[in-house]
């Protein structure tokens, strides 16, 4: 499986660009339709969707904020580090600039050994739902959470560590907007209490695997101050892409 095409593919419909684009050196700029639309799994349109990689810079916009764009256009240079490109970002649009880093895959599948980690069933949702109401004491699940656990269960991507019986680790399986079909990104959470000893690293090595076998491509993001889940990325295999900042107006 090309893993890095698959994932170049799917943060060019996020553009809303041609993929060959995406192996471009430069500054690109695009007015896309995308940027008018709440995808799925956020609460909010992106007015503004920059991909920020070692020699290319594209930046998506909507038409809304074609007057500053053309400010944006007049200062962002090829080769222009992230930092830079989100000074001046803040400054022409006098928004909150949101960042992350984008990941892409690259191990391969018998690369991955056995873990630990228990590929979990529907009969373990009592479990799980302790285990989130640890983490969201105040969360309403009524109507939703068992659901959402007996259809990650049935896809396969619910992985979890024991410890006394308690579960302590497990994935989840974030929507993703595009490419459902060949792209599965990773979610994962750990209580405080159990963190540190290895427990996320296993249950996303067996998420991976699931992932892999089911003939889709893994994916990960993380906020760019998560520097454990920035960490996390690079244990179990996966290699920096992009940063992308993100406005709303």
């Amino acid at each position: 499986m090309d893993f890095a095409k698959i994932t170049n593919e799917y943060y060019s419909k996020w553009l809303g660009i041609t993929p060959e684009l995406m192996y471009k050196n430069g500054v690109i700029f695009i007015e896309s339709p995308e940027r008018d639309k709440q995808q799925l799994g956020y609460s909010c349109v992106f007015d503004v969707y920059t991909y920020v990689a070692s020699n290319l810079i594209i930046i998506s916009y909507s038409k809304r904020v074609s007057v500053q764009i053309e400010e944006v256009r007049k200062k962002i240079v090829a080769g222009m580090a992230t930092k830079e490109v989100t000074s001046i970002m803040k400054n022409i649009f006098n928004k909150e600039v949101k960042s992350s880093i984008k990941f892409c895959y690259e191990n391969s599948l018998n690369k991955i050994h056995s873990t630990m980690a228990v590929k979990l069933i529907e009969s373990d949702y009592p479990k799980y739902l302790q285990f989130f109401m640890t983490e969201n004491p105040n969360a309403n699940v009524d109507g939703w959470l068992e659901e959402y656990f007996n259809d990650i269960c049935k896809s396969g991507l619910a992985f979890g560590i024991f410890e006394d019986g308690k579960l302590v680790s497990v994935t989840d399986a974030p929507a993703v907007p595009y490419t459902e079909d060949k792209i599965q990104e990773i979610g994962i959470n750990t209580l405080s209490e159990y963190r540190r000893k290895g427990y996320a690293k296993l249950v996303t090595l067996g998420c991976i695997k699931s992932i892999i076998e089911n003939g889709k491509c893994p994916l990960w993001s993380c906020n760019t101050n998560n520097i454990s889940s920035e960490k996390l990325a690079y244990s179990v295999g996966f290699r920096k892409l992009a940063d992308v900042l993100t406005i709303s107006i």
